[in-house]
């Protein structure tokens, strides 16, 4: 099973070319980290995200160490802002 990955508003910008819609799928991700991950879509560092991860939020402190796994479920959001 693939890693499934939504794309949130403008961050939709970062799926790869081949895929339509907001979403995306990846084989193979067994240990790679959301870092190069962010990397392999061209996500900047600067860029500010919302990670989630099987449910549950990732802060940008725990990118490098967090390893993705073939059937994971990612969404990449803008922040949540309150007015």
């Amino acid at each position: 099973m693939p890693l499934n990955i939504k794309f949130g508003g403008p961050l939709v910008r970062f799926k790869p070319e081949d895929c339509t819609g907001n979403t995306a799928s990846m084989e193979n991700v067994e240990g790679l980290t959301l870092t190069a991950l962010l990397n392999d879509l061209g996500i900047p560092e600067e860029q500010r995200l919302l990670v989630i991860l099987n449910g549950a939020v990732i802060a940008a402190d725990y990118y490098e160490s967090t390893q993705l796994s073939d059937n994971d479920d990612l969404s990449l959001m803008p922040p949540i802002q309150a007015g």
